[in-house]
């Protein structure tokens, strides 16, 4: 067997609260302490072998902090997360190994670079209530298509999916928010759908 393919030992820690420094980056799994309602801004950065988080996060935790899982790059899905989750925050998720959103909790705005240079292919999964997707949310990202947009979204930042160089099609569209696609190859409209972007969506 050759060391890349060596099974990584198993390391599981409780988590209290606290910030990155408490944690060591080799572990690959974790408990959340009861009571504690909030992960840490950076609080898993650079977890490099943590690869799920089903069974981690309890019921009392309302907020992701800004970075908690950047470069978690072994971290695949978001199941997991708890539905009671309100809140994550910038770059939660970027440059992480995420190759979906199934899982995402019913939040109402990803913020800015959650999802950043991740490896998600498909927004299936987005919240039916998403109101707000903010600057840089998903750039970089080697998304495909664009179709599954909840209708529910009244504010996409013109800068979004900026970067997004793979995708080939989408259903709805803000001035800019697809610049540097080089990828793009068709956009579908109907008279209908647009009319009701100009009056229901507000882009910046």
């Amino acid at each position: 067997m050759s060391d890349a393919e060596e099974e990584v030992p198993e390391r599981i820690v409780q988590y209290e609260g606290g910030d990155e420094f408490q944690l060591d980056r080799s572990v690959t799994g974790f408990t959340v302490k009861p009571g504690v309602t909030r992960i840490a801004d950076r609080a898993f950065y650079y977890c490099f072998n943590l690869r799920s988080l089903n069974g981690m996060i309890g019921s009392d935790v309302t907020k992701v902090g800004d970075s908690a899982f950047w470069e978690c790059t072994s971290l695949e899905s978001l199941e997991g997360l708890p539905s009671e989750l309100e809140e994550i925050g910038e770059k939660a998720f970027s440059d992480s190994g995420l190759t979906s959103l199934i899982g995402l909790p019913e939040v109402e705005e990803i913020k800015k670079g959650t999802f950043l240079n991740s490896r998600i292919t498909t927004l299936e999964g987005l919240p039916r209530n998403l109101k707000r997707i903010n600057e840089f949310a998903f750039r970089y990202c080697p998304l495909t298509s664009l179709t599954s947009l909840p209708d529910s979204v009244t504010t996409l930042h013109p800068r979004a999916f900026e970067d997004c160089n793979s995708i080939q099609d989408f259903t709805r569209i803000g001035p800019y928010s697809f610049s540097s696609c080089d990828s793009l190859k068709s956009a579908m409209y109907h008279f209908q759908e647009l009319n009701r972007l100009r009056s229901s969506i507000r882009f910046w």
